[in-house]
């Protein structure tokens, strides 16, 4: 978006780059508008309007009126980056790193990766700092490697590791924003909007715990996006929960100036830009929003379009039953294994979080020790479901990590193949609630009950896909469910309209480009206090 339509470009820009306090500095000079010969709109209806005329003050549509760029008498001046920045290939402003920067990146990059390596890769902190730099730098590395798919598999590791922590959380969301960007290049303003929507639901499933600058920085990704969706309101309540958060957050005080400017509220505008360049004063947002101030243009937003009415919303609330199962054992099991089944009503009668998992833990260490399980013979079937409960006790406390290991044990035993689709489904949500896009779609996928739940988990999945996903790959997913007789049909057609709508359309002009939110992203993971470095 630009000009002055700019979406999650300047949005994400700041959104983490101000994590760390910093000395406060003088505001940076603001850019001066563009000399270069400006392009007459009406002759140039690609690269300006697209043939639609811009109210007075407004920025129009298009590549040369995006981003900052002056409007003027009906013509758009070309984009003029601030000093220490430069026009990028999705025609946004990024700054610019010198051969030093460079060479400084890379070093801690490789210092940061032996680091983690020699911890076994148990260092949680060090695969979160490795992601970051690797998003920083976003380089290929080798003929079939990038640094953006490094940096998810070190972001899941860390986020599937350790849940409860929101740093893993943040960096995973930040190195999935990432990845959406090449999946939105050439899509429609309506396609987009749509899988804006579904990761801001993604997004949002991952501010659970968090707080400080974590959550700082998760309110604001949260900003941007909704700023990007033409919902200023509520773009200007996140920044305003960023900055409760973190008082001293450029990236909230970037937003805040980008919702003051799409209301017309200049002095606050250039309070806000102000505020954030004394954080982080080579911010290229904040400077062209100045220079947009300076000229009276005002920040021009577009409400996207919403879901279809028969697509369900990615809510928060898991699809597995988690509740307990009574009565398990039988009188001829309490012979047997009767450790096992002391453990299992120990389980159905506790009544803390803590008692709950004391006595999972006991429950998978008595089923390991079923001979059964240990030779991948037949055990009897309360012996399957035993698993099954500690499963759903850890998911009951949130503990996703457990959940998705006892589950995956389950999994991995050919006998335990009656409680595989109940393992499938915990599993799925485990991921979800962690916010790994990837593999929670993959096991939904993989639920197969012809049931009615069994249709809401390919449904969910088939969301997740629309921000993960290739084009290819999403249509047959689509033709898939198309054929599911379970879905009613107005959702049927639903799905496969939303197939359509995500395929690569025709070169758009680069005003339609990424969002800007690669700029962003390089930005924002510059100096952020929520990384592990800043306190090693």
């Amino acid at each position: 978006m630009g000009t002055d339509q700019r979406l999650t470009a300047s949005a994400l820009l700041c959104v983490l780059a101000a994590c760390a306090p910093q000395t406060p500095a003088p505001s940076a000079p603001i850019a001066a508008a563009s000399t270069a010969t400006p392009i007459n709109c009406g002759d140039n209806a690609a690269a300006c309007a697209e043939d639609e005329s811009p109210a007075p003050g407004e920025a129009p549509r298009g590549t040369a009126c995006q981003r900052g760029s002056a409007w003027q008498s009906g013509e758009c001046a070309p984009l003029t980056c601030p000093e220490g920045s430069r026009q990028s290939s999705s025609g946004i402003c990024e700054r610019t790193r010198t051969k030093t920067q460079a060479e400084t990146l890379n070093l801690s990059i490789q210092t940061t990766e032996k680091a983690y390596h020699d911890s076994m890769f148990k260092d949680l902190e060090l695969a979160v700092e490795l992601a970051r730099l690797q998003l920083l730098r976003d380089e290929k590395t080798n003929a079939s490697d990038t640094d953006a798919a490094e940096a998810l598999r070190n972001a899941q590791r860390a986020a599937a590791t350790d849940a409860s922590r929101p740093l893993s959380r943040l960096v995973l969301a930040l190195v999935q924003a990432r990845g959406m960007l090449d999946l939105m290049a050439n899509k429609s303003p309506e396609a987009r909007g749509i899988q804006l929507r579904i990761f801001q639901q993604l997004v949002e499933s991952s501010l659970i715990q968090a707080s400080g600058p974590e959550a700082a920085a998760m309110h604001s990704l949260v900003g941007f996006i909704q700023l990007d969706l033409g919902n200023a309101a509520a773009a200007k309540a996140s920044f305003l929960s960023a900055l409760h958060e973190h008082p001293r957050f450029a990236a909230a005080e970037l937003g805040l100036g980008d919702v003051a400017r799409a209301s017309g509220d200049f002095g606050e505008a250039r309070s806000a830009y102000a505020r954030c360049l004394s954080l982080d004063p080579q911010n290229p947002g904040a400077k062209l929003g100045l220079a947009a101030v300076q000229r009276g243009t005002r920040l021009k937003l577009e409400a996207a379009p919403e879901l279809p009415a028969k697509i369900p919303t990615l809510d928060v609330e898991p699809l597995a039953d988690t509740k307990t199962t009574p009565n398990l054992c039988d009188a001829t099991a309490h012979k047997s294994t009767p450790a096992l089944c002391d453990a299992l009503h120990d389980l159905e009668k506790a009544d803390t979080a803590d008692r709950s998992a004391q006595a999972a833990r006991t429950v998978i260490d008595e089923v390991k020790a079923q001979a059964c399980f240990a030779q991948q013979t037949r055990c009897d079937s309360y012996i399957r479901h035993a698993l099954m409960e500690a499963a759903k006790a850890f998911s009951r406390g949130n503990d996703w990590a457990k959940t998705i290991i006892v589950s995956k044990v389950a999994l991995a035993n050919p006998d335990f193949r009656a409680v595989h689709n109940e393992a499938f489904l915990l599993t799925a949500d485990a991921y979800y609630r962690i916010g790994i896009a990837n593999m929670a779609a993959n096991f939904y996928a993989r639920y197969s009950e012809p049931t009615e739940l069994g249709t809401r988990a390919r449904l969910r999945g088939f969301l997740l896909l629309l921000i993960i996903a290739t084009p290819q790959a999403i249509r047959d997913e689509a033709k898939r469910l198309a054929k599911d007789r379970r879905i009613p049909g107005e959702t049927r057609r639903a799905v496969i309209d939303l197939g359509v709508l995500l395929q690569p359309g025709e070169a758009r002009p680069k005003a339609l480009s990424p969002l800007g939110v690669a700029e962003g992203l390089s930005a924002i993971l510059e100096t952020p206090s929520w990384s592990p470095a800043s306190s090693r």
